[in-house]
């Protein structure tokens, strides 16, 4: 991402909107962690909205206190290979997937917003979105898309921490 575009991903954020912006992986609907922007991103994707979804941080330190860190999770996370591990949140039945993001324009945007949730840029149970004419004609309703160009990767591997499962 250009700087202009890093510093007007960074200013729609903070206004709470919602976006779509490159990921260390694919293009991904984007917006602040909140319960909020949870329901709003769920209902752009036509997901049930008590779906969750991935939280993006820049750094160990951003993920909740909520969690138990443990070496072996920070040692997956700062893998080479994208990877966003579910976690359970301690004194709660609940969970988080966190990603630890590794490119330099997201760190920036995620160090100057917080953490941000993200998930493929596609409708519910479709296959995620790489074209730029597939984004406008899909009419996905977002504050912006910072397309750059097709990103040919693939989702994030996914490891279960609770019971070590891995899937793509």
């Amino acid at each position: 991402m250009k700087k202009s575009d890093i510093k007007l991903a960074i200013n729609l954020l903070k206004e709470n909107q919602v976006v779509i912006i490159p990921t260390d992986t694919i293009y991904g609907i984007s917006a602040l962690a909140s319960e909020e922007n949870r329901v709003k991103i769920n209902k752009i994707k036509k997901s049930d909205l008590s779906k969750p979804l991935i939280t993006l941080v820049s750094s160990i330190k951003q993920i909740p206190e909520s969690v138990k860190i443990s070496q072996e999770l920070i040692n997956i996370l700062k893998s080479k290979e994208p990877t966003t591990v579910i976690i359970p949140l301690t004194n709660s039945k609940n969970t988080l997937a966190v990603r630890l993001v590794k490119k330099k324009y997201l760190k920036k945007i995620i160090k100057k917003v917080g953490p941000i949730f993200s998930t493929s840029a596609n409708f519910s149970k479709n296959d995620y979105v790489e074209d730029k004419e597939i984004f406008e004609s899909l009419g996905i309703k977002i504050e912006k898309v910072f397309y750059s160009k097709k990103l040919n990767n693939r989702p994030s591997t996914i490891i279960n921490f609770i019971d070590k499962s891995k899937k793509r």
